[in-house]
This record gives C-alpha cells, sequence and structure tokens, in this order.
C-alpha cells in the first residue's frame, strides 16, 4: 500500500507541477510492463482494502507494454477507488480488458451512485465534484490526474454513455507503447 501512495503522490507532483508522465523516463520509471499482472494486481489490492466489494475481471493474455507502471497502476487504481467509494453498499465492479485495434481497451464498469447527466461533459476538470456525492470524501483532482496521466501515455480515457446504474470508464492504451 506505501508503494501504491508514493507512486500516486509522485504522480500527483508532476501532475500538478504541469510535468507529462513523459518527463519520469529520465528517472528511470519507463520499463517493460506486464500489463495483464500490473491490472490483476490492482484488483487483488482493492480485493484486499474492500473484502467485501465484488468485483470481477476479465483477463486475457495480453502483450507487454513499454511505459511507466506506476502512472497505469495509479490509473487504474484511482478508478477502482471511485468505484468503491461512490457505491452504496458493497461495491460491485466489472474489469475488463481486451486487445483491441487501437490497442489494450480497459473497461470499469460499477454499480455506484454514477454521474448525474448534466455533469457528464465536466467529469475530467480539476476540482469537480459530482452534486450527488454527498459527505463523500474527495478533492475532485482525481479523473483529472488520471485523464492527464493516460494521455501522457497517448492513451484516452472516455465515460462510457449511461446505459444503466453506475458509472463505466474505458481506457485505450496505445498500440505504440507495446513492447
Amino acid at each position: 500500500i506505501r508503494t501504491v501512495v508514493k507512486r500516486l503522490m509522485a504522480l500527483m507532483d508532476r501532475t500538478l507541477m504541469g510535468q507529462s508522465a513523459d518527463e519520469g523516463r529520465d528517472h528511470g520509471f519507463v520499463r517493460k510492463t506486464d500489463i495483464a499482472r500490473l491490472i490483476g494486481d490492482c484488483v487483488r489490492s482493492v480485493r484486499e482494502m474492500h473484502p467485501e466489494a465484488l468485483i470481477t475481471l476479465d483477463l486475457p493474455h495480453l502483450p507487454a507494454l513499454v511505459a511507466d507502471r506506476s502512472v497505469i497502476e495509479s490509473a487504474i487504481s484511482n478508478l477502482l477507488g471511485n468505484a468503491i467509494k461512490y457505491s452504496n453498499g458493497p461495491a460491485r465492479i466489472d474489469v475488463s480488458c481486451q486487445l483491441a485495434p487501437a490497442g489494450i481497451e480497459i473497461t470499469i464498469r460499477d454499480e455506484g451512485i454514477g454521474i448525474p447527466l448534466a455533469e457528464r461533459d465536466t467529469v475530467f476538470g480539476e476540482f469537480v465534484r459530482g452534486s450527488n456525492v454527498g459527505n463523500r470524501e474527495g478533492t475532485g483532482l482525481g479523473l483529472a490526474i488520471v485523464r492527464n496521466a493516460i494521455e501522457a501515455l497517448g492513451g484516452t480515457i472516455e465515460l462510457l454513455p449511461d446505459s444503466q446504474a453506475g458509472t463505466a470508464f474505458r481506457v485505450i492504451l496505445p498500440r505504440k507503447i507495446f513492447a
């Protein structure tokens, strides 16, 4: 847990200072990364911290990436943490991964409180919090940091259309960072 916190703090520092994750290359953060293992580790970590949560994982064989592991780990962990935080009762989260034409596609879907329709366009802004979060703790920086991190890798993140209760995010990590 301490390692994850340190990595997240380093990522936040780089983001808030206007630096990209690419600048981490000079510090030895970039290396060949088993993305399937990384995602599995993120899910296991969340399961350990929140044993009441029901998290399903669809994780096929995926190619390795050459990327800053901490950037991807922090982004996935943040999305999973939000799914836990914004659930009423035990969280139900589905994590699926697949190799797509654009790269590795990671979808994280929960059955939590969702994001109000009128606020969906601003969800990745800095200091943005949903009107429906109640007294849940937060700064409104998490999704902005995740977006900046994923984009620094050349990837994308999107909030999927509201087809049911809860929230779904799709992250695409580009083929260009495959090992």
